[in-house]
């Protein structure tokens, strides 16, 4: 058997809508997403630069897929013109309104039929997203697949040799590092790294790009375990909470002592002390 050299990488994102301009449909209780100025979801851009990094320094290729809607195409373009080999785009109907259940299934399904066509080494996720911060999916990928995963990873060290990753994990207050046995899947922490300007070479080459749409028939998944049938959860109810009117007030007493009186009364005013 030939040995294997490089690192073949696999990136999931997600094109969120900025957040901003979130808002959520009463009737449907999902986001609205046309319409709405979308972005690549924070942590999957340093998601993609860890995989980019990985590939300079052993060789290898990078293979970006995102679930959405047709415009989310831009985020594969974008994603191309930083210097991802390959995209995929899993779009369909019957994906529509998936919980994180059905979502992390269609991404592990379209990981493993990757890994039928070239042996997948890394999956790599964003630490959650901000449309809804859950943080499911890419622990959902490593559950489907059966693999090992490190979730908020601060840094990750890859020991080609022996096919070992140690991954740094930020927790509350503290770290810890976990080995794994590659094939795995790690969660990317916001701000890991810095994420690469595409460049004008790169933006060329992304517009003329051809990118593969994958449907449910193409992976060959029963429609009743993706979409709004395979989700288990509903949302129930929603409800928008007025946030409190704030106000400032400025203190320009210059004397420390007498400012200090001035403040202790206007929160005595207030309310805020007795």
């Amino acid at each position: 058997m030939t040995e294997r050299t490089g690192l073949n990488i696999v990136v999931c994102i997600k094109q969120v809508p900025h957040a901003e301009n979130l808002v959520i449909d009463p009737e449907t209780k999902t986001l609205k997403r046309e319409g709405v100025p979308a972005v690549i979801n924070p942590p999957d851009e340093n998601a993609v630069e860890l995989g980019l990094s990985l590939k300079d320094k052993f060789g290898g290729s990078v293979t970006v897929i995102t679930m959405g809607p047709p415009g989310a195409i831009s985020a594969l373009r974008e994603v191309i013109a930083r210097g991802v080999e390959h995209a995929i785009l899993l779009s369909d109907r019957a994906f529509a309104g998936a919980d994180t259940y059905p979502t992390s299934l269609v991404l592990a399904w379209a990981i493993s039929t990757l890994n039928e066509r070239q042996p997948v080494d890394l999956i790599i996720c964003g630490e959650e997203t901000t449309d809804s911060s859950t943080a499911h999916v890419g622990p959902g990928i490593a559950e489907h697949l059966d693999l090992p995963q490190a979730t908020f990873v601060e840094s990750l060290e890859v020991d080609i040799t022996r096919r070992v990753a140690r991954a740094k994990r930020s927790l509350e207050g503290a770290f810890e590092v976990v080995e794994f046995s590659l094939p795995g899947v790690v969660t990317a922490s916001l701000n890991m790294n810095v994420p690469r300007e595409a460049t004008l070479c790169g933006k060329v080459m992304a517009k003329r790009r051809e990118i593969p749409t994958w449907r449910a028939s193409d992976l060959k998944i029963p429609e009743e375990w993706i979409g709004l049938k395979g989700s288990p959860t509903r949302v129930a109810r929603i409800e928008t909470q007025e946030s409190e009117v704030r106000s400032c007030e400025l203190i320009t007493e210059a004397d420390p002592e007498k400012a200090a009186i001035l403040m202790i009364e206007a929160l005595k005013n207030r309310g805020v002390m007795l």
